[in-house]
This record gives C-alpha cells, sequence and structure tokens, in this order.
C-alpha cells in the first residue's frame, strides 16, 4: 500500500503524488474518479484498459509456501478490497439512478449544474 501526502490549493485542486502517478499510469487529460465512502474520500484511475502486467497477473503458478501471518494478511487484504469494490458498485448505481449522493444535492443533474459553474 502507498500513502502518499498533498494540499489542496486556493482553487480546491490537488496534485495526484508522481509515484501514484507512475504506478497507475496516469498522463495528462485521463479521468479519475472520485467518491466519498464512509467519510473517506476514494480516488480511481477511470481507465477502462489494465496495464501489461496486471493483464499478465495470476497467469503464472509459483509455489511459495505462506507463513500463517502471510495467509492471515492475504485473507483480510481480499476481504478488504471485495468490501470496498461492493461500496464503489453501490455508489456508482446510485450516481447512475440520479440517487442522493452528496448531502448537498439532492439528485445528479444539482451535482453537475453546480460544477459545470466551477
Amino acid at each position: 500500500m502507498l500513502i502518499a501526502k498533498t494540499k489542496v490549493n486556493a482553487r480546491y485542486q490537488v496534485t495526484i503524488p508522481k509515484e501514484i502517478r507512475k504506478i497507475l499510469g496516469i498522463k495528462p487529460g485521463d479521468e479519475i474518479v472520485w467518491s466519498v465512502v464512509g467519510g473517506v474520500i476514494c480516488v480511481q484511475s477511470a481507465k477502462n484498459n489494465k496495464n501489461e502486467f496486471s493483464k499478465l497477473s495470476g497467469s503464472i503458478k509459483l509455489s511459495v509456501r505462506l507463513t500463517n501471518r502471510q495467509r492471515q494478511l492475504k485473507a483480510a487484504r481480499t476481504a478488504f478490497e471485495k468490501k470496498w469494490a461492493r461500496k464503489f458498485e453501490l455508489i456508482n448505481q446510485d450516481i447512475r439512478k440520479g440517487r442522493n449522493i452528496s448531502p448537498g444535492f439532492t439528485d445528479a443533474r444539482q451535482m453537475i449544474k453546480y460544477l459545470k459553474k466551477k
């Protein structure tokens, strides 16, 4: 897991840290998706195509013995990823159906109108 810290500037803009841009292959003009889940801001690359490494992921089988602690951590990570993937899917469904996605907006149209003013 990579954690990086940035500041919000006077125009409420943030810079994606270089390490994260490099890992995700984010270039100028790429789209990212912002969401709020349980008070946590989540940012995802909107790229549909995966990088070459992730296309190959799982295609090579290695014989590696994991310690009990490593197995526990792997299981916890998998459970965490499934939980958040489900929450992101629910948020995306809400957005597609125009449901309330923020306390300040009653529907997606209000949010879009607000964002166009910015």
